[in-house]
């Protein structure tokens, strides 16, 4: 039990640094997860034109694709989020 002043006592140290690393590591799994997806979705729209391509050569795809920087901007806040964990495990432990 942690007591008022913030103080964790000593028989209760190798629970807290446990708890501490699963909390951590629950963050790199969801990092993980939000970067995987982020490549999923910025590759979805390449997969899309492929298809419509070879379903109808003649076809003409208009240029936006809005995938691509949704993609890469679930990489890049996976990316910031995993630095923010192990700011957070570092100096908070």
């Amino acid at each position: 039990m942690e007591e008022q002043n913030g103080h964790v006592p000593r028989e209760h140290h190798a629970g807290e640094y446990l708890a501490n690393e699963r909390t951590f590591l629950a963050w790199i799994r969801t990092c993980i997860a939000i970067i995987s997806l982020g490549f999923i979705v910025a590759k979805f729209g390449i997969w899309l034109r492929e298809i419509a391509i070879r379903l109808n050569p003649q076809v003409q795809l208009p240029q936006a694709n809005a995938s691509l920087p949704i993609g890469i901007a679930m990489v890049a806040f996976g990316g910031v989020l995993a630095m923010l964990a192990a700011w957070h495990a570092a100096f908070n432990s």
